[in-house]
């Protein structure tokens, strides 16, 4: 009887990023295939926070599902997916990707409505202020938020703004917190940029580029 060998490829739970680019001629080969572009915007679009990553799981065996292997989804929500070699002499190779992206958990909602978070992976504090973001919701739903910081005379060191604490640093979404109860809004939602796929000259911009890369 001929011996199989399997092959495994393990989706599994690690850290993301936030925004990349193809400038080198290897990179810019790769993306220059449509397919391969529209598999990039198919995960860059979706959102996928620590903890959260149904969305990007769904995808990725939904993308498998007319390959030739085996699809299984362990109880911590890995996507395993191995093939059969008949050649005995050929080694197990195991390649891992990781599917979810950095974000933010809503820790908090005080009186006036205004979020407080905790990230989800590692954030540089310069890329954060001032932007928009998406409160992930269930069925495809979310909520715009804009990023704020507390007033410069009431920081602690407002000459550090950038590098503050992040117990200065909040979310407004425009709603009171009894708006934002009647939404859904609670603590433990995750929290992902507010960024869709474009290609501007040679470069791409999205979010979440070690998850695509990896997940391709």
């Amino acid at each position: 009887m001929l011996k199989s060998m399997p092959i495994l490829f393990a989706l599994s739970l690690l850290f993301g990023g936030t925004v990349f680019s193809a400038p080198n001629n290897l990179m810019q080969k790769a993306v220059n295939n449509t397919k391969t572009i529209e598999r990039v915007k198919a995960l860059s679009n979706l959102d996928g926070a620590s903890g959260n990553e149904q969305t990007i799981r769904n995808y990725v065996v939904n993308q498998l599902k007319d390959k030739r292997g085996d699809i299984t989804v362990d109880k911590l929500g890995n996507v395993l997916f191995g093939f059969h070699t008949y050649n005995p002499n050929l080694k197990t190779v195991l390649l891992m990707a990781h599917m979810d992206e950095v974000g933010f958990v809503i820790t908090d909602i005080d009186e006036k409505g205004y979020l407080r978070v905790m990230p989800l992976g590692g954030w540089s504090q310069h890329a954060i202020w001032a932007h928009s973001w998406r409160i992930v919701l269930s069925k495809g739903r979310s909520i715009t938020a804009i990023s704020g910081i507390d007033p410069p005379h009431i920081l602690t060191d407002f000459t550090q703004a950038p590098k503050i604490n992040l117990n200065q640093f909040f979310l407004d979404t425009g709603l009171s917190s009894k708006q934002l109860k009647e939404k859904g809004i609670r603590p433990g939602l995750t929290i992902v940029p507010d960024v869709k796929f474009k290609r501007f000259g040679r470069f791409y911009q999205g979010k979440a580029p070690g998850q695509d890369h990896e997940c391709l």
